[in-house]
């Protein structure tokens, strides 16, 4: 038997908690209504696509010039990522196949500044292939 003192408790404690429920769904600021979309989802225009796959180029070939120095390699590879991720979904919706590649040239790119020289000119070579055939069918 739940005597009388403990009810008005509990249903103190009940209300509180809806109360709580709903100032927190009803703030119109939660994140229940924000989505973050993965760098694959994102789309740019075609114009800041072509201008990322010139710069991610550019970036690629500096790790291929570092050769087996990781130490210059290292800085090189850390800007492929940011370039790419900015455009990747475009070029996925785009190119589904040429963004695979783009994605196997990374790997290899990233796969040579660790030491293997022949790695990351063969990731640079495959990716100025990749990204001119791309800008070749989406100029911008």
């Amino acid at each position: 038997m739940i005597s009388t003192g403990t009810r008005p408790a509990s249903a103190l404690l009940l209300a509180g908690l809806a109360l709580t429920a709903l100032v927190g769904c009803s703030s119109g600021k939660g994140s229940a209504t924000t989505t973050t979309l993965a760098p694959e989802e994102r789309i740019s225009s075609d114009a800041d696509a072509a201008a990322g796959l010139r710069r991610l180029v550019a970036a690629a070939n500096d790790v291929a010039a570092a050769g087996t120095d990781k130490a210059m390699a290292k800085p090189a590879i850390e800007k492929l990522e940011p370039i790419w991720q900015a455009i990747e979904g475009t070029v996925k919706q785009k190119e589904p196949d040429q963004y695979a590649q783009i994605e196997e040239d990374l790997a290899l790119l990233d796969k040579g500044a660790d030491g293997d020289a022949s790695s990351t000119r063969k990731g640079a070579d495959d990716l100025v292939r990749t990204v001119d055939a791309y800008l070749a069918k989406h100029p911008s």
